[in-house]
């Protein structure tokens, strides 16, 4: 099966909170063909701060419909720091509209509860398409949530990807330590019908992207837990600095032999 290469910008705004990251990539939607420049915009220490209170007010909020209405009130800026990154990477890149056959926009997540099969995104797809002039792909979590998956972690396919271009030998296993962190373990890639990898278990193995079902032939990942979140709050309270930059903190420590033997 032929699939047409396509020119692609992700972006990602994570639970740090922290800004927003844009990158560009050509694929086919299995292989990758190159990977292109990327671009982060910050968010200010005043939007950082008002994020990560959405976050907690959103958590504690009634239900649904209170979560909705929270969230609505930062999608325009959300969206806006989102374009900025579009459009700042597109001129690194000399590129206009017509260059780019999609955007992939994942939003910001303020909620995220695989138990209530509910989660929440902010972020304006419709605009964004407007503004830039280029097609938006969004919402990608509810339709896993609802096709039998936890809705995270959704890198999986791409870590299959990366390792396919990397020619490593199988299996391997693919750390990812964002805000939440997760694994992958790549046994074996095949495609289906449908042009994804096969085998793509969601977290806990109930379901995966797509809904395919987890295969011990193909991959499995699953969150493991949180990454960086903790870490970013423990630095901000102890130093007022934003994140641990370039390790520099962690190096100075010592490593507790008896948890990592655990």
């Amino acid at each position: 099966m032929t699939l047409a290469v396509k020119r692609a910008i992700g972006l990602m705004s994570g639970t740090s909170g922290d800004g927003v990251d844009a990158a560009l990539i050509e694929t086919d939607g299995v292989q990758i063909k190159s990977l292109g420049p990327y671009h982060f915009v910050d968010y200010s220490q005043a939007e950082r701060a008002e994020i990560l209170a959405a976050m907690r007010a959103v958590k504690a909020a009634a239900g649904p419909a209170e979560r909705e209405r929270l969230g609505a009130a930062l999608t325009p800026l959300v969206t806006e720091r989102h374009a900025m990154a579009v459009r700042a990477l597109m001129a690194a890149a000399g590129l206009g509209a017509s260059d780019v056959d999609v955007i992939g926009f994942h939003g910001q997540t303020l909620f995220h509860d695989p138990a209530s099969a509910y989660t929440l995104q902010i972020g304006d797809a419709g605009w964004l398409a407007g503004a830039i002039g280029v097609p938006v792909v969004h919402q990608f979590r509810r339709p896993d949530m609802a096709a039998g998956g936890e809705g995270a972690p959704l890198v999986p396919v791409y870590h299959a990807a990366l390792v396919g271009m990397a020619g490593l030998e199988l299996p391997v296993a693919v750390v990812n330590i964002g805000g939440v962190a997760n694994v992958t373990f790549i046994n074996s890639v095949g495609i289906d019908s449908v042009g994804v990898g096969v085998g793509v278990g969601g977290a806990a193995g109930r379901g995966g992207v797509g809904g395919l079902p987890a295969d011990d032939g193909g991959l499995l990942a699953f969150d493991t837990g949180p990454g960086n979140v903790l870490i970013d709050e423990w630095v901000g309270a102890k130093t007022g600095a934003r994140f641990d930059d370039r390790g520099q903190l962690a190096a100075a420590g010592r490593v507790n032999e008896a948890a990592l033997a655990e």
